[in-house]
């Protein structure tokens, strides 16, 4: 699975398949590739400079068909409020995971506050891509990611700043 988020809404990168169907990804543009068998591609920043979140997350079974998923967001990335991008096979949201967890994301203004997004059985794990932010008594920046939150931790915006949460079912990965 791979999730890209631009930092701050900006750049750009170009994935292409093993077919040569290229597809461009931005905060507009986010793809989950299914891993399957004979899945190959290739991703390149051709034109400007960019910086971008990738995430691998191991299935939770060997094998299974190679799939790409592609989710356009016409106005970008949400202020103040979360985005479901991905989650599980039987979940709601709009990417499709092979694996017990769920994406969000989202731009949090500064002196804006947001609950962490919570589910039960599930631990969130929150990773500042830009910005400033402080969550209970800790300060967290740019590269910084904290774990182990559950929602009644308040995410206050110290800065602009571009979040992404990971829920993950901790039984899964012990």
């Amino acid at each position: 699975m791979k999730k890209f988020s631009p930092t701050c809404g900006v750049g750009s990168m170009q994935h292409q398949d093993s077919n040569g169907e290229r597809t461009q990804l931005s905060a507009k543009r986010v793809m989950v590739v299914n891993a399957g068998d004979g899945v190959q591609y290739e991703e390149s920043v051709p034109l400007y400079e960019a910086e971008l979140l990738q995430a691998v997350i191991r299935p939770a079974l060997r094998g299974g068909e190679a799939m790409t998923q592609v989710l356009e967001r016409d106005q970008g990335i949400m202020t103040n409020g979360w985005t479901e991008l991905a989650g599980p096979e039987e979940s709601d949201a709009p990417l499709e995971l092979r694996q017990e967890v769920y994406i969000f994301d989202t731009l949090l203004e500064r002196n804006h506050t947001l609950d962490v997004p919570s589910m039960p059985g599930f631990v969130a794990y929150l990773t500042v891509l830009e910005g400033i932010i402080r969550v209970g008594d800790l300060r967290l920046s740019r590269g910084d990611a904290v774990s182990g939150l559950d929602s009644s931790v308040e995410i206050v915006g110290d800065r602009d700043a571009n979040l992404v949460c990971f829920l993950i079912k901790p039984d899964n990965f012990a």
